[in-house]
């Protein structure tokens, strides 16, 4: 055995090296090929460059790789550095050139990639096969031939500011990988900037794709939330199958990833143009978000697009030819036609402030030579001594016709509240062509407050219970009293108290509100005792700046609805009718009046006999529910997300869900299994074979197979009947290749059509043909050699198809049949295959033979594809050669890639007595058909568990497969926590997974745990008055005092065990205590006598302990029975004070220690020093 394990340990090295590999780190220096076995930061000593092969091999957990610049490179093979089943290492300020993969994890998870530079390399960073839980923060992956960044199969990856240019296919690239996080990430001047292959539930915040071929591209990647990006691409965006993503989160504040704004939503869509979504979209309410969402795909909407910011504040300059002015201008603040104007503003305390005007030329000539001269500041109106100072003044010199200038004004920020009151100041403009008036009198009012206004964050001022967490969440933000910007000077670790109360107007509770650096107040508000009704959220708060925020706001505390949404029947076949039942109903005392129901989806592959879409179910309350019901027909068998909406008239009641609907059909496809052959000769006989697939997602019954020919042409020797039902049932996903038919050509005739249909119920039928040339064997064909007298011929009777198949890691026998065709012998015959490597197939039998006409000579090619075989199409030729003729036939060898996910397998806890249920998916994620796949459980006996489904299937490509293991425990089966292994294993390949099973005690079993606990603690309370009474016999008692300060902290881990549900650990130890508890009582039998001369204080002080005994009896609780979800029954007993009284009693004990035992210890600690001494000399 150890003999297999230093083999395969070698053979792994020599792949991944070319020579020896030596080990570094700490202080030894690294070359190339070199295993890091320690931490190590490089310098001029490591020698790391043109390395051929793997560079760097990290080769242990929580590595320190500190590159410190250093250059490593290598000659296009190999990986830069290679981290492979180890976790928790840092590789940091590297840089990796000129090689397959510069950095590389394989199945290596917690890791830290950061500032490397790994440019012009095939892979940037591969992070592969349950690579989980890395950070891969501030690298640069430029100018490589394929990914920048490749995630493959590998979850819970962060990546941070990361730059990804200028790769020839995917700046990022996700395959098969979920909840993975990209913020602040560039991806510029690639393929595509971004690609989603089959990834889902991952986050792509503030990242940039600019000048990408497509900026974000899915392929079947579905629920990933995609927003505050930055798209800047001809092609921003492509789909392949893609249902559902998330593009814009819920408007809040934030920092925009372009554009100015103080709030996020979605992203922002342009192109190289600038005609993108967000530059032409319209914003008539000035929000900075495009009135209308941008619909991308189906079930693809970014509602909240962002667009430019739109000033808050105009000067506009308005132009009037009719006057036969130069330019007729009058400079106005939108409101008066005048050269003056005054503007009356706010800011708080400590608030920087600029006030934005816009200047609109919107005549036919440029005004030019804008100036401006200031007062230079702003003089408080009631103390002349006060003043806030101009810190910035920024104006447009020159404004063209048609276009927008700007006047900026930055005012010093008001310190504290001596600043309070009133501050006027001024600043005149002036242009040298403005007519009628070519100057404007700006006068600034401005007040300066500690004011600010609260804004809650509720629809229609209504609040709804969480019913399942009795509390609702309550938001809102002290705006500054410009009403424009958000207060930021709130204490974050501080716990803002206000007052609620209820519509009498009395103080029902204290609610306590934390902010965030936002400026956002939340809290949850406790609706145990609360009725729907009206509120009032009272009381005031104040900043770290002296700003305060007062509140007095009404709000309706209310119920929304519940609905139950079902379709009958459960399974919806594609043209029959079904029912869309919606119940609605509520809870509370309010009645929402008027309520309709409303139904939306995507797609024309739905239809509903209903008038409408909407339909009303009266009023709605809590005793009175109401049921809306649709006669759908599915038209198009597909996935409908329908969004159910339910609205009271006075829009108080509004409350969305959605319900998915597969509309199932099946679909027939057929591909051939033996190929008819091209040409044949007359009266040879050959076979027809198919392979029937169910592509839908319906099974499917009454399937007919048909073989259609002309009888003149064929006749059928053996097979099926001509309309073959072997293959009646199959299911969604899977394939029948039971019929097949044996015919012979009857009549020589080219081109005869031999075709072969597929049909079954609520299915599309599908169909294959093929002409064959019958020929007459006296006949030569094609190259063949013949004379009058003498030829020679050479056909391929096998393989029929052109066409082979085989999955990495496989093997395949290919028969072979030829035919001498010709009238005389063909000598030393013998067969050849070209294209492929001969470590990789054999041939049999090798020999060569001669071959009489119009016999037959096979051969059996034995292929054997290696697991790292690439996969891709080989062109091979067969090649049948003698002294007399060679003939070829050309076949197509494709290597499918394999692969076998399995998914949403979980730990489950059951309790004795009790069922439960494991459901999970398989998916084929490879190219190759997987054969024979089934389930397996390991681990646990065959007699607690069921699988749903414990017959073989066939996976073709993307097929996915789910079961159902169902676990049934009896009571007497041992609890606590089972390791199984579930294996998913097929022809090609096999995966495993773990989980863990904890089974957990029934309530009579706690209950039988709780008694013997209890029964431990008075065996114990026992014990310590048998020592009592030996003290007043003036015994030796010091073993027992010994065991009973074991035996009490054995109590308090049992009793831990018990509290936190771990009972077959608290089992163990109450038998092992039980023993000890025995022998501790059986050992007062021989105690010995000793002399004591505090007899009379030891018998005082077990006399205080028995009274302490006697209180620990009384005051010991009582257990309590009951079930907690999730843990089954637990039962509980409430800690009593035994041990307290156990130390109370050791430390009078301790007082009592006679003379004799000072005096032992004084001799023990002298022979120890003797001892020592003595040692010592020994030594010497």
């Amino acid at each position: 055995m150890r003999v297999k394990v230093f083999l395969s340990l070698f053979l792994t090295i020599l792949l991944i090296t070319p020579g020896f590999a030596a080990n570094c780190g700490g202080a030894i220096s690294c070359s190339c090929g070199y295993f890091l076995n320690n931490s190590r930061t490089l310098n001029g000593s490591d020698n790391l460059t043109n390395c051929s092969g793997t560079a760097l091999i990290i080769n242990a957990s929580d590595i320190i790789l500190n590159c410190n610049g250093t250059t490593i490179s290598g000659n296009t093979s190999g990986y830069g550095i290679n981290l492979t089943n180890y976790n928790n290492a840092t590789i940091k300020n590297c840089i990796v050139m000129n090689f397959s993969n510069g950095i590389r994890l394989y199945n290596s998870s917690d890791n830290n990639l950061t500032n490397n530079t790994v440019n012009d390399n095939n892979y940037g960073i591969s992070i592969l096969s349950s690579s989980n839980n890395n950070q891969i923060t501030n690298n640069t992956a430029n100018n490589n031939s394929n990914h920048g960044i490749y995630l493959y199969s590998s979850s819970n990856n962060t990546l941070t500011n990361n730059t990804i240019n200028n790769n020839s296919e995917n700046g990022i690239r996700l395959y098969n990988s979920s909840n993975n996080n990209l913020t602040n990430n560039l991806a510029n001047d690639n393929n595509m900037g971004i690609y989603l292959y089959l990834s889902s539930n991952n986050q792509l915040i503030n990242n940039t794709a600019n000048n990408d071929i497509n900026g974000i591209y899915l392929y079947y990647s579905s629920n990933n939330i995609v927003y505050n990006n930055f798209f800047n691409n001809t092609n921003n965006f492509n789909f392949v199958g893609t249902n559902q993503n998330h593009w814009n989160k819920t408007k809040q504040n934030g920092t925009r990833i372009y554009t100015n704004g103080t709030q996020i939503g979605g992203n922002y869509w342009t192109n190289p143009t600038g005609t993108g979504y967000s530059d032409t979209c319209k914003d008539y309410d000035n929000d900075d978000f495009c009135d209308e969402p941008y619909n991308l795909s189906t079930g693809n909407i970014d509602y909240l697009v962002l667009t430019n910011k739109i000033a808050n504040l105009n000067l506009i300059p308005s132009w009037n030819n009719s006057h036969n002015y130069t330019g007729n201008k009058t400079w106005s603040a939108g409101t008066t036609e005048d050269e003056n104007t005054t503007r009356n503003l706010f800011i708080n305390l400590n608030q920087t402030k600029t006030f934005n005007f816009t200047i609109n030329n919107s005549g036919d000539t440029l005004l030019y030579n804008l100036i401006q001269i200031n007062s230079t500041n702003l003089t408080n109106t009631a103390n002349s001594s006060l003043a806030l100072n101009f810190t910035s003044i920024i104006l447009s010199n020159n404004v063209s016709e048609g276009e927008l200038g700007h006047l900026n004004i930055t005012i010093e920020p008001p310190a504290n509240s001596s600043y309070l009151g009133n501050y006027s100041g001024w600043i005149y403009l002036q242009s040298s062509n403005g007519e009628p008036y070519n100057y404007l009198n700006l006068t600034l009012n401005i007040t300066v407050t500690n004011q600010t206004l609260p804004r809650f964050d509720t629809t229609n001022n209504v609040y709804y219970i969480n019913s399942s967490n009795n509390s609702t969440h309550a938001t809102f933000e002290a705006y500054f009293y410009d009403n424009q910007s958000i207060g930021k000077f709130w204490n974050t670790s501080k716990i803002y108290n206000f007052t609620l109360k209820n519509s009498t107007g009395t103080a029902i509770q204290t609610v306590s509100f934390s902010v965030d650096s936002n400026g956002l107040f939340s809290a949850n508000i406790n609706t145990t005792d609360a009725t729907e009704g009206n509120y009032t959220l009272f009381g005031n708060a104040t900043d770290e700046a002296g700003n305060f925020v007062e509140i007095n706001s009404s709000f309706k505390l209310l119920y929304n609805f519940n609905l139950d949404i079902t379709t009958d029947p459960v399974i919806i076949v594609k043209g029959f009718p079904f029912d869309f039942s919606v119940n609605v109903s509520k809870l509370g005392n309010f009645t929402a009046e008027n309520v309709s129901v409303c139904l939306d989806w995507a797609g024309t592959g739905l239809n509903h006999s209903n008038l409408n879409n909407c339909t009303s179910v009266g009023d709605i309350n809590g005793t009175n529910s109401g049921l809306a019901v649709w006669n759908f027909t599915g038209i198009e068998h597909a996935n409908y997300t329908i969004n159910v909406n339910v609205c009271s008239e006075d829009g108080g009641f509004n409350y969305t869900e959605q319900k998915e609907v597969i509309i199932r059909y099946g679909t027939l496809k057929i591909t051939w299994k033996t190929e008819p052959p091209t040409d044949v000769d007359k009266d040879s006989e050959f076979y027809v074979k198919v392979y029937v697939n169910n592509t839908g997602n319906l099974n499917l019954t009454g399937v007919l197979v048909d073989i259609t020919y002309s009888t003149s042409y064929f006749t059928q020797i053996s097979g099926s009947d001509l309309s073959c039902d072997d293959c009646d049932e199959i299911f969604a996903g899977g394939m029948c290749d039971s019929c097949y038919w044996k015919l012979k050509g009857t009549t020589t005739e080219n081109d005869r059509n031999i075709k072969v249909t597929a049909t079954g119920n609520n299915a599309t039928e599908d169909n294959e043909d093929k002409n064959v040339d019958i020929n007459t064997p006296s006949t030569s064909s094609g190259d063949d050699d013949f004379g009058t007298n003498t030829y020679y011929g050479i056909s391929f009777i096998k393989p029929t198809s052109s066409f082979l198949y085989i999955a990495q890691g496989g093997t395949f026998d290919l028969e072979v049949k030829l035919k001498n065709t010709g009238n005389t012998k063909l000598n030393d015959l013998y067969l050849t295959l070209s294209g492929l490597d001969s470590d990789y197939y054999s041939i049999t039998p090798s020999v060569e033979d001669d071959l009489s006409s119009s016999n037959y000579e096979e051969y059996t090619i034995h292929f054997s594809i290696p697991e790292d075989f690439e996969a891709k199409n080989y062109d091979l030729v067969l090649k049948a050669i003698s002294d007399e003729k060679e003939k070829e036939k050309s076949i197509t060898l494709t290597v499918k890639q394999k692969d076998l996910e399995v998914y949403e397998v979980t730990d489950l806890n059951i309790t004795q007595g009790e069922s439960g249920t494991l459901t999970f998916y398989i998916k084929n994620t490879g190219e190759a058909t997987l054969h024979n796949v089934y389930p397996a459980l390991t681990g646990i006996s065959s007699e607690l568990f069921e699988i749903n489904s414990s017959d073989t299937t066939t996976l073709y490509k993307d097929d996915i497969k789910y079961y159902a293991i169902k676990f049934t425990i009896p009571n007497t089966e041992a609890y606590g926590a089972k390791e199984i292994n579930l294996t998913i294993a097929s022809n090609e390949i096999n995966i495993s997974e773990q989980l863990t099973l904890t089974i957990i005690p029934s309530k009579e079993e706690k209950t039988t745990i709780n008694d013997s606990y209890d029964e431990l603690v008075a065996q114990l309370k026992v014990i310590l008055n048998k020592l009592e009474k030996a003290k007043n016999e003036n015994k030796n008692t010091s073993s027992i005092i010994s065991g009973i300060e074991s035996a009490n902290l054995t109590l308090a881990q049992i009793e831990e065990y018990i509290s936190n549900g771990n009972y077959a650990e608290a089992k163990n130890l109450i038998a092992n205590l039980d023993t000890e508890l025995n022998s501790m009582s059986s050992e007062f039998e021989n105690l010995e006598t000793v002399n004591n001369n505090s007899a009379l204080l030891i018998i005082a002080v077990v006399a205080f302990s028995v009274m302490l005994v006697g209180v620990v009896v009384v005051y010991t609780f009582l257990p309590k029975k009951g079930y907690t979800p999730g843990k089954g029954y637990t039962v509980t007993s409430k800690k009593s004070s035994l041990e307290q009284s156990i130390k109370n009693i050791f430390k009078k004990l301790g007082a009592s220690r006679n003379v004799e035992e000072k005096l032992r210890k004084k001799k023990l600690t002298e022979w120890k020093k003797w001892y020592k001494n003595e040692t010592k000399k020994r030594k010497y």
